[in-house]
C-alpha cells in the first residue's frame, strides 16, 4: 500500500485502498449501533452493509455486518432447537 502512495499519492489505486481501510470514528459505531437496535430497520441496515461494495462502505464496517448477520443466525438457529426440545418434551407429557 505505501509503495505505491510513495509513487504516486493521487493515484486511483492508492486512494481506493488508503479509503478501504480507513477507521470508523466513535460517533459512526455508535450510529451503527443505534440502527442495529430499532427492530426492521437492522436487518435491512445489516444486509445492505454485508453485501455493498467495498467501494462504498469501509470494510470494517462491511466486515462487522457479515459477521454480526452470521453471529445472529446462529443465536437463532440455537433457539429454535432448544425451543423445539423444549416443546417437544413439553407435548409429549401433557399426553
Amino acid at each position: 500500500m505505501f509503495h505505491k502512495w510513495i509513487e504516486d499519492p493521487e493515484s486511483k489505486d492508492c486512494m481506493q485502498e488508503c479509503q478501504d481501510n480507513r477507521v470508523l470514528s466513535v460517533r459512526e459505531w455508535m450510529a451503527m449501533l443505534v440502527i442495529t437496535l430499532i427492530p426492521v430497520l437492522n436487518i435491512i441496515m445489516l444486509l445492505g452493509w454485508a453485501f455493498a461494495s467495498k467501494d462504498l462502505i469501509p470494510a470494517n464496517k462491511v466486515n462487522w455486518a457479515r459477521a454480526t448477520i452470521i453471529l445472529l443466525t446462529v443465536i437463532f438457529i440455537t433457539i429454535g432447537i432448544v425451543a423445539s426440545f423444549f416443546f417437544l418434551g413439553w407435548s409429549m407429557q401433557s399426553h
